[in-house]
C-alpha cells in the first residue's frame, strides 16, 4: 500500500474526481444504448452540483504516491438533513483493482457515515455484478429495483 496516498476531505476535493468519474460513467454504459443516453443527461457538472448541495459531503481519493495521479475515489453524501447516507460514486481504475484500494475507500466512507446516519445506501448500475459482489462484502444487498422508461 505504500505506493498509494489516501486523501479525505469535504466537497473541496470534488474537482479531483472529475476525470475518474467520467471514466466510471463511460464504463457503466458501454454496452447499452439506453445508458449511453443517460450518461449524456447526467454530466459531471450536474452531479457535482448535487454533491455540493448535499447536507454534508465526504470525498476519498487514492493517488499514486510518485505521480499524484488519481486512481480511485469515493463520494459519500448525507441527505434529508443528515438522516440518510448515500455512497454516490466509487471507482478504482481497472489496472489497480484487487489490491484492496476499493475496500479501503469503502471502509473509510462507512466509518465516516457510522455515527451520522441509520440508513446507508449505495446505487449500482443494472447488471454490474462485479459491483454487487463487492458491495455484499460490506453487508449491502439489493432492496428494490428502480425501473425507468426509455
Amino acid at each position: 500500500m505504500a505506493m498509494f496516498d489516501y486523501m479525505e476531505s469535504d466537497a473541496a476535493l470534488l474537482d479531483r474526481c472529475e476525470y475518474l468519474s467520467t471514466m466510471n460513467k463511460k464504463n457503466d454504459v458501454k454496452s447499452s444504448t439506453y445508458h449511453k443516453k443517460y450518461l449524456k443527461s447526467d454530466p459531471w457538472f450536474k452531479r457535482k452540483r448535487k454533491y455540493e448541495k448535499a447536507y454534508n459531503t465526504h470525498v476519498g481519493i487514492v493517488t499514486m504516491k510518485k505521480t499524484g495521479e488519481p486512481i480511485g475515489y469515493c463520494i459519500t453524501c448525507l441527505y434529508d438533513r443528515g438522516r440518510r447516507g448515500v455512497i454516490e460514486e466509487m471507482y478504482v481504475v481497472e489496472d489497480y483493482r484487487d489490491r484492496g484500494i476499493g475496500s479501503k475507500l469503502m471502509q473509510r466512507a462507512l466509518y465516516w457515515l457510522e455515527d451520522k446516519v441509520d440508513a446507508q445506501e449505495i446505487f449500482v448500475v443494472h447488471n454490474n455484478t462485479q459491483a454487487l459482489r463487492f458491495c455484499e462484502k460490506f453487508d449491502f444487498y439489493p432492496m428494490y429495483y428502480q425501473l425507468k422508461r426509455k
